[in-house]
């Protein structure tokens, strides 16, 4: 691992705390963040935000505070959103990251929509209670979800399944995209 930091210290003998400018590259993932503290009794990273983690070049998420594994394999992040390509983005109250495969998001919004600076809300999305982005697989499985469009519902889907934007082909619905051309 790479740690590079305004400042680096120890705090007391099980701490190692880093501010100020703060980024880490660990297994092809690059970790900015505010601060970082490494708490070697509980194996674990506290991260204090804006937090982006930036894995491969698909994948970007972006979070207020966290607390998750040295691997940024297992953990929680707060205020996240989950950016995936120029195609999907993904905001959550909570997202979880269990076994470096499942991103679990609680309370998400989901669009391809580009969201203004207004906070307007996107011309279309889908609000759902729970959702697991699978890595491996690169799927995400929706719980109790709500087709919005201008943010009125226009559908409820109990449960529903979407590729992921990094995959090339699938059946079943697809993510709608707006285009427009002269």
């Amino acid at each position: 691992a790479v740690l590079v930091a305004d400042d680096v210290y120890l705090d007391g003998n099980e701490r190692l705390a880093a501010t100020g400018n703060v980024e880490a590259i660990y297994n092809g993932r690059r970790l900015q963040a505010e601060g970082i503290v490494y708490d070697r009794a509980s194996d674990r990273l506290i991260l204090t935000g804006p937090i982006v983690i930036q894995e491969g070049e698909e994948t970007l998420i972006l979070a207020s505070s966290a607390e998750i594994d040295q691997e940024m394999e297992n953990g929680i992040l707060r205020g996240a959103r989950l950016v995936m390509g120029d195609h999907v983005q993904m905001a959550a109250y909570e997202l979880q990251r269990v076994n470096g495969r499942y991103n679990v998001l609680s309370k998400a919004t989901v669009t391809s929509c580009r969201v203004c600076e207004d906070k307007g809300p996107p011309i279309w999305q889908i609000r759902a209670e729970r959702v697991v982005h699978d890595q491996l697989e690169q799927q995400l499985y929706f719980e109790n979800a709500q087709l919005r469009v201008l943010d009125a519902p226009v559908l409820y889907l109990p449960r529903l399944r979407l590729p992921d934007p990094t995959l090339d082909r699938a059946t079943g619905f697809l993510v709608p995209s707006l285009v427009n051309s002269s």
